[in-house]
Parts: structure tokens; sequence; C-alpha cells
């Protein structure tokens, strides 16, 4: 996440596409005020579920509202497919005249045109840890928590 917000914050004015009420939004969302280290203006920040419409209807809200924005930082990538949509029918070329990146790393991020610039995260693993936590707290131990590293991977989109 600090990886994408630092290569963002290149930008004059980030936009963020989230959906405050799932948690991981929140967490993503809470990163990015934190990593901006002001409070994100609210017109940069636009509603979504996490879906590619959502993510369409952000960015149609949010041109409206920064029609010369020029990063757009999506939740996950779903959302970021359906804003780099928008994008195309307004005419906007991806590095020329906007960065987008998302968040997960699903296999149409890297197909789609341009392909995507997201933040891997190792499923694989986060699925063996939870189940071995479980596993543990079934057991009898304490409930736990862990961090594990995410990757920015970087492609055309940014």
């Amino acid at each position: 996440m600090k990886l994408t917000l630092s290569m963002l914050a290149q930008a004059p004015e980030p936009v963020v596409l989230t959906e405050m009420v799932h948690l991981p939004a929140t967490f993503r969302l809470r990163a990015y005020r934190e990593e901006s280290g002001t409070e994100a203006d609210e017109a940069l920040i636009a509603q979504g579920d996490y879906s590619r419409e959502s993510g369409a209807r952000g960015m149609r809200e949010l041109l409206e509202r920064v029609p010369d924005l020029d990063a757009v930082f999506a939740a996950n990538d779903v959302m970021a497919l359906g804003a780099l949509d928008v994008l195309r029918e307004a005419g906007r070329r991806m590095l020329e005249d906007v960065a987008v990146a998302g968040f997960d790393d699903i296999a149409p991020s890297a197909l789609t045109e341009p392909t995507l610039t997201t933040v891997h995260q190792p499923f694989g693993r986060i699925s063996e840890e939870m189940v071995r936590l479980l596993l543990g707290v079934i057991g009898g131990e304490k409930p736990a928590a862990m961090t594990l590293p995410a990757e920015l991977v970087v492609r055309a989109s940014t």
C-alpha cells in the first residue's frame, strides 16, 4: 500500500476510489490518508462496492468533480478496471494524462489494455496462515494476528 501511495504521491492530486464500509477498504483509505500526511479532500474520494460498475460510476463522479485529475488509486483491481473503462471513454491516455493503480493483483490486471499497476497480495500464504491461526485457536491458543508483505507490481497504467 505505501509503495503504491508513494508512487502516486508524485501526482499533484491522487484520487481514491474506495468503499468505506468494507473493512479492507477502510484500512486502505486510512493508509491513504496517513501516507498523504493530511486529511484527504473528500471531493477526491468516490464510494463503491468493489464491483467494476461501481469503479466506473465512481470514476464518472470524480471526472465531474475533478476533470483534470492525473492519478487514481482504486481500493481493488476490479474497481480500477471500471475506472480504466471510463477514462478510455473520456479519451484520457494512461501515463500521458492519468495514472491508475489497483490492489489485489487479480489475473485480468495483467491482461487488460493497458496492463494495470497493482499491489500483489500473497493470497496462497494468506490462506495458509489463516488456517494455521484458526487451527491454533481451535486448539486452545490465543487469537493472533500477522501482517504479510505485499509487493507493488508496476505495469503500463502508471
